[in-house]
């Protein structure tokens, strides 16, 4: 976020082409993108409100058609969110349909951190009928 919020302006005692040219690849990814979306997604800043109420400034990034904006989570929010989706939305359904829906909302949630909440799951591991994997 703090690339993001001086790439226009300079900071760390550089004007604002140097302070490009020192993160050049976070500038490349956040110019608007307007056709041929693929690889360069247009990472930008979204002001938000946050769970306790307050406005926050959140990382996102358009998704590949350009329609929709996604946020990047914290680390620690990942779990939470997976089991928001995953249990209090989908009722524990499968892997394919928690990773699309989280994909429909958040940047950065990979296909092995949704298996591995699924493998974890004590719902779903009494469902499938004790123990997976020996854990």
């Amino acid at each position: 976020i703090y690339i993001a919020r001086h790439c226009n302006t300079g900071a760390d005692g550089l004007d604002a082409g140097a302070f490009r040219a020192k993160h050049k690849t976070w500038y490349s990814r956040m110019k608007p993108v307007t056709e041929n979306l693929g690889r360069r997604t247009g990472i930008h800043l979204r002001t938000m409100e946050g769970d306790d109420g307050e406005t926050v400034t959140v990382l996102c990034r358009y998704t590949k058609d350009g329609t929709k904006s996604v946020v990047y989570l914290d680390v620690g929010r990942i779990f939470d969110a997976i089991f928001e989706i995953h249990s209090l939305e989908l009722g524990h359904r499968g892997r394919d349909v928690v990773k699309s829906r989280a994909d429909e909302r958040y940047a950065n949630i990979p296909d092995g951190q949704v298996r591995a909440f699924l493998d974890t799951c004590p719902f779903c591991m009494a469902r499938r009928g004790g123990n997976r994997n020996g854990i």
